[in-house]
This record gives structure tokens, C-alpha cells and sequence, in this order.
């Protein structure tokens, strides 16, 4: 299967199993590495993240599709304009990073 980017768009009601460090964020893109059909949601389509995998044996190895929305050229065109500030910030020494 070819990777995609996709965006996270609800980041609400995380099961409380799951520890913050593998927490989904909303407006955040991931790397879908993998796509499943749910156990704990039968019917349900699961995307595995590139970004955010969860441990071999963990209860979940999956997040439900719904969170996300496919990435757009928009996406990453603002994602290269907040790099580039960034960087031109870093330049001017404005803010230590």
C-alpha cells in the first residue's frame, strides 16, 4: 500500500487508554502507513499511523477514519510557509528555539 498524508479534524473523546505521547492532535498531518478494518468498531475503517504507532500487543493498533480528512494542497503549502518563518525567525534570533 503507497502512504498518504492525511489531518487529523476531531481530537475529542480519546480513549482514556491511549497515553498523550500517541495522542492524535487536531490540524495536525500524519502519514497513513496502513489501513484496517476495526475490532473494537466493527464496520469501521482504521488508519495506522506512520507518526504515531501503537506497541505490538497495545488494545488498539488503529485510528478510526473519521478523525481525519485527506491532506490538500493547501496543507502543504501552509505547512512550507510556517517552516519558512520559522526559519526566518531562527535567522533573526528573534525567539530561542
Amino acid at each position: 500500500m503507497n502512504e498518504f498524508k492525511v489531518v487529523c479534524i476531531n481530537d475529542k473523546n480519546i480513549p482514556a487508554e491511549i497515553p498523550a505521547e500517541l495522542r492524535v492532535e487536531a490540524h495536525e498531518m500524519y502519514t497513513v502507513s496502513g489501513v484496517e478494518r476495526m475490532f473494537w468498531q466493527p464496520g469501521k475503517i482504521g488508519l495506522k499511523l506512520k507518526e504515531l504507532p501503537f506497541p505490538e500487543g497495545f488494545k488498539y493498533s488503529s485510528w478510526i477514519s473519521e478523525r481525519f480528512r485527506p491532506a490538500t494542497e493547501d496543507d502543504y503549502l501552509a505547512l512550507e510557509a510556517v517552516a519558512e518563518l520559522l526559519q526566518e525567525v531562527e535567522e533573526m534570533d528573534l525567539v530561542p528555539l
